[in-house]
């Protein structure tokens, strides 16, 4: 789909790009859904049903982020035209200092107040999540930008990206609904077997841990 998105004009090319992003938060909490929620049913010996509102969530916050998202990769590329290494390098930079932050932060504000939870009960959990999701994006989509710009051949490129964000939805999904809180206790409790379900914050960890949902899969 994004692949098609390039061929289209600027009045298409959002619409597509961001309706691309929407159907892979889409699949991807759908699989973690019934994968782990299938896993607590049978360890509690009890019903999985699907949550329908969980999903319609990520798809609210997810339009929006993608279509900011959007604006500013125009704006990035209108700034920097160069192909050039100094370029590439500004980008990355400001990507992860001013936007990275951005979209980590509305992330877990909007959807824990979607959610239904007190500012301040947000603002902890942001407290506590903000700092382990960020340092797994210094960790991977630098890498990712970096390999798929100068390693991969074009018709390769977008078909990594979108497994990289849906690997990346995975990871986020499950830090927000399958890890413990200091507020909110276990979200969605049930430990599944091999899996440390505290946040943790140090890189090689965050590693370890994107490692296993990838094994999941």
């Amino acid at each position: 789909m994004a692949s098609y998105a390039n061929e289209l004009g600027p009045e298409h090319r959002m619409s597509v790009n961001v309706a691309s992003a929407v159907l892979c938060v889409i699949v991807a909490d759908v699989a973690h859904q019934v994968i782990y929620g299938i896993r607590k049913a049978r360890q509690e010996n009890g019903e999985w049903v699907y949550d329908f509102r969980r999903t319609a969530r990520l798809v609210v916050v997810t339009f929006v982020l993608a279509t900011i998202g959007y604006k500013w990769y125009n704006f990035l590329d209108e700034t920097y035209v160069s192909s050039g290494a100094k370029s590439i390098a500004a980008k990355l930079v400001l990507d992860e200092v001013v936007m990275a932050p951005f979209v980590i932060s509305s992330y877990i504000f909007a959807l824990g107040l979607l959610e239904g939870q007190r500012p301040e009960s947000v603002y902890t959990e942001w407290t506590q999540r903000f700092t382990p999701i960020y340092k797994a994006d210094l960790l991977v989509w630098p890498a990712v930008q970096l390999v798929n710009v100068l390693v991969l051949p074009v018709v390769f490129r977008v078909h990594f990206i979108n497994t990289c964000t849906f690997l990346w939805n995975v990871y986020l999904i499950h830090t927000k609904h399958c890890t413990a809180t200091a507020t909110g206790g276990s979200r969605d409790a049930v430990k599944p077997a091999g899996w440390d379900m505290e946040p943790r914050g140090d890189l090689e960890l965050t590693a370890r841990y994107m490692e296993k949902i990838r094994n999941s899969f």
